[in-house]
């Protein structure tokens, strides 16, 4: 698969066009094997998380929505710690707490 840029260059006169060709195979199939697994996290009904290097929450599924109680909005960006403690789940998010 390729993707193609054409420009238009007039000087002296003289028009020329410059055509400048990339190969985007391999990061279409990244881009298509990033959407499947996305698609499959969103509908799992296990809990997932995804946070940054500092530990914040960048992204959760709907199972951990669902298991938690708490939304994405409520989790992006806050300062939180989770505790596993045998079964149960403990979530604190600014001062808020829930477990399941």
């Amino acid at each position: 698969m390729g993707q193609a840029a054409i420009s238009k260059i007039e000087f002296d006169g003289l028009i020329t066009y410059t055509a400048f060709i990339k190969d985007v195979t391999e990061e279409v199939e990244k881009r298509e094997k990033m959407e499947m697994l996305s698609l499959v996290a969103d509908h799992a009904n296990s809990g997932i998380i995804i946070t940054d290097g500092d530990g914040k929450i960048e992204y959760i599924n709907a199972g951990f929505a669902k298991l938690t109680g708490y939304s994405l909005e409520e989790c992006r960006d806050v300062n939180r710690v989770l505790c596993f403690r045998g079964r149960a789940l403990i979530l604190k998010l600014s001062g808020r707490s829930g477990s399941i």
